[in-house]
């Protein structure tokens, strides 16, 4: 049975006025504006009350005044509209969209609360931390699989609609526990339980963390900290990344008994397990973590990188310079000449597209898997340039890689795991 491992703070911890401070809200904004300026966003988002962050003038104490007094009053979160945009596995992805004050208000909590969390939280979670990067998770599942290779029992598991499916009042209830003051609380709950328009209807809904702030990602991430604290000295191995989980042991027993209580947990907290992506197997069987595909010893790419590496490998290609328009009617000469004028040390040519992929899974090491993959995207070149693909016109697309100075996707994983040129 896990429980809360944490036992309430002897002392409520008062947030409150450090959040509504006027310095911190302003201080949110100027942070909310950089994380936008540098994925490009700031002119682009757009918040369901229509203004988008340089609307917002903080060198207005105005503004910053209007802020303060409807969170010191407590005043409820106006509602988000929820969207969907596509995936490119050609699903869906629903995405909230605040109002740009809202965003400013989420950002100046979690600004506030984040260190307390960030020590909190168990050293097995890897998720929205920067002192612990989803990437040291995956670095250290790779190790520990190739150190005990053979001897390994494996669990991976995820959710189904994880953030979906968060019960506002539980999560209430495990946020108590932390001795916050009662207006912390209460701010938290606002943004918890969020009106929103969904389906040409205003609702709030009884479960479900709204995605669409780093606010919303520190609350997701809290719910399941019990069971990660708990799991994490209970078997060998175990690290979280959001929904997904990975626990390894040599002791099969140990493994199971986790299992036994996640179910147990996920049962009590409402969630549900994807059983078309849980595995509990030995090592000597292959599985999936991360985005890698773990087999026979070695890691690689799993099916679904390499899916979307090959469609942007396609998609790049109908982009060369000059063949926007009329692509089928150029002669093949036409289209190799374009290929080979892009500019190939430019961000987006073929060969930092090549480097971005190698270096993204830069724990691969299967090398027919990668040699194979290299060729794949020769063969989609070849089609790009003669219409179809066959071993001799791969050799050929492949030559032509070449001689535009870049690297393949082979020689890339050379250079960067073994710096060879």
């Amino acid at each position: 049975m896990v429980s809360d491992a944490s036992p309430p703070l002897a002392m409520k911890t008062s947030f409150f006025d450090q959040i509504t401070d006027p310095k911190n809200i302003r201080a949110a904004y100027l942070d909310l504006a950089k994380k936008f300026d540098e994925d490009s966003k700031t002119e682009r988002y757009r918040g369901v009350d229509g203004l988008n962050i340089p609307d917002l003038d903080f060198t207005s104490e105005e503004v910053i005044r209007e802020i303060r007094d409807e969170m010191l009053a407590l005043r409820a979160i106006a509602p988000a509209y929820l969207a969907t945009t596509p995936k490119k596995n050609g699903k869906k992805r629903s995405i909230s969209i605040y109002p740009v004050k809202e965003r400013v208000k989420a950002e100046a909590i979690f600004r506030v609360l984040f260190p307390f969390f960030d020590k909190y939280f168990s050293d097995f979670l890897f998720s929205y931390r920067s002192s612990h990067p989803s990437y040291y998770a995956a670095r250290s599942a790779v190790r520990r699989y190739k150190r005990y290779y053979g001897q390994n029992h494996v669990l991976v598991t995820d959710f189904v609609n994880y953030g979906d499916s968060i019960d506002h009042d539980l999560l209430l209830e495990k946020i108590k526990t932390l001795g916050f003051d009662d207006k912390t609380v209460k701010l938290l709950e606002l943004f918890i339980k969020t009106r929103v328009h969904e389906n040409g209807k205003l609702i709030t809904r009884p479960c479900g963390i709204l995605s669409g702030t780093p606010l919303c990602a520190l609350l997701s991430n809290f719910y399941l900290d019990a069971f990660d604290k708990w799991a994490g000295k209970r078997v060998a191995f175990y690290r979280r990344v959001g929904d997904d989980m990975i626990a390894m042991d040599k002791d099969a027993t140990r493994i199971k008994e986790l299992h036994a209580s996640l179910l147990e947990t996920v049962k009590t907290l409402k969630l549900q397990i994807n059983q078309n992506k849980e595995t509990l197997i030995k090592d000597t069987e292959p599985f999936k973590f991360l985005g890698y595909s773990f087999h026979h010893g070695l890691v690689g790419f799993d099916e679904s990188s390499i899916s979307k590496a090959k469609a942007k490998w396609k998609k790049e290609l109908s982009r060369i310079p000059g063949l926007k328009k009329g692509l089928s009617q150029k002669t093949i000469a036409q289209k190799i000449r374009g290929f080979r004028n892009m500019d190939h040390r430019k961000t987006g040519s073929p060969d930092d597209d090549f480097g971005k992929i190698i270096q993204q899974k830069i724990l691969v090491d299967d090398t027919r898997q990668i040699k194979k993959f290299s060729d794949s995207l020769a063969g989609k070149l070849a089609t790009f340039l003669f219409g179809y693909d066959t071993p001799h016109k791969r050799q050929r697309a492949a030559h032509i890689i070449k001689d535009s100075k870049t690297r393949s996707l082979f020689e890339q994983y050379l250079f960067f795991r073994f710096r060879k040129k």
